[in-house]
């Protein structure tokens, strides 16, 4: 990951003065790019994620001499002006490989993609998840300005980032995804948005015997039957009594139905479905049948 960003630093910062040359700064004493390193990029990230641990009203407040509200680490491990210049030319990616808007291959993510698949693929290489997974939407507070930022009054940060995640009981995220808006190909082609999600990021889990648990808004017959089936993984969750294939009347009594799949109801004060599946499920299929409790 560090040489990702030293390599697309230097080449964004080397193509900026190429084109403006060295008054690249407002500044009178500005100090004059050169061409970081693993080792100073490394340094610049850990003061970034200590100031998510020390709030004050601006950059410069952190390279302040004042007695009063000083942070003398900040001037220790790199100088102010070196820490901002880095800033202003930190990239992720080579802007010469960007793609026009109206193609159809259009990332729109393509700024940080080399770099957020670092990520997943380092998270997979150095642990094994545990049995019991779970799939959930989070959202990452943003208030900057990107198409797919995203507004969800019911949730506790409002505005930002959708992503979704698979993480395990001890909370280690396994996966994660950014939704980046309606994609009406790939929309048209699932059996529904959400089964759009789930299949596609439960490949990195497939035939472990992992339980995958999720709440309405992913679960669905079909998604658990195909990841029963085709993944060898068994889902549980909630799910809601309108979504296609869910059976109209929980509990016939005159008849069975074979499936790999077990729906459960509670009548409380809200009526509550849950749905799962059981790895042995092909096994006494014959015996399933829809449940209401």
């Amino acid at each position: 990951m560090l040489s990702v960003l030293v390599e697309e630093t230097n080449r964004y910062a080397s193509d900026i003065l190429n084109i403006h040359g060295e008054t690249t700064d407002r500044r009178k004493h500005a100090p004059a790019w050169k061409p970081t390193d693993n080792n100073e990029i490394l340094k610049f990230l850990d003061l970034v994620l200590l100031m998510g641990h020390i709030e004050k009203d601006s950059l410069q407040d952190y390279w302040t001499v004042n007695d009063l509200t000083e942070t003398p680490v900040f001037r220790k491990v790199m100088p102010r002006d070196r820490s901002l210049i880095i800033l202003k030319f930190l990239h992720f990616s080579d802007n010469s490989l960007k793609e026009c808007r109206d193609s159809p291959t259009y990332d729109r993510l393509w700024k940080i993609r080399k770099i957020f698949e670092c990520f997943n693929r380092t998270f997979k290489e150095v642990y094994d998840p545990t049995e019991n997974l779970s799939l959930a939407e989070v959202i990452i507070k943003f208030k900057g300005r990107v198409i797919f930022k995203q507004n969800i009054p019911k949730k506790r940060k409002q505005w930002g980032i959708k992503m979704y995640k698979i993480a395990d009981a001890t909370g280690y995220t396994y996966d994660m995804r950014v939704y980046l808006g309606k994609d009406k190909l790939k929309e048209n082609l699932s059996p529904s948005a959400s089964y759009n999600v789930v299949h596609p990021m439960a490949e990195c889990v497939k035939d472990k015997g992992h339980k995958l648990f999720m709440d309405n808004f992913f679960s669905s017959p079909k998604l658990y039957h195909d990841l029963l089936t085709e993944k060898k993984i068994n889902s549980c969750g909630t799910i809601r009594s309108n979504r296609k294939y869910f059976p109209k009347n929980l509990a016939p009594k005159n008849e069975t139905r074979r499936c790999c799949c077990e729906i459960l109801q509670w009548n409380d004060s809200l009526v509550l479905e849950r749905q799962k599946t059981s790895v042995y499920a092909d096994q006494y299929a014959q015996s399933q049948k829809w449940i209401c409790c």
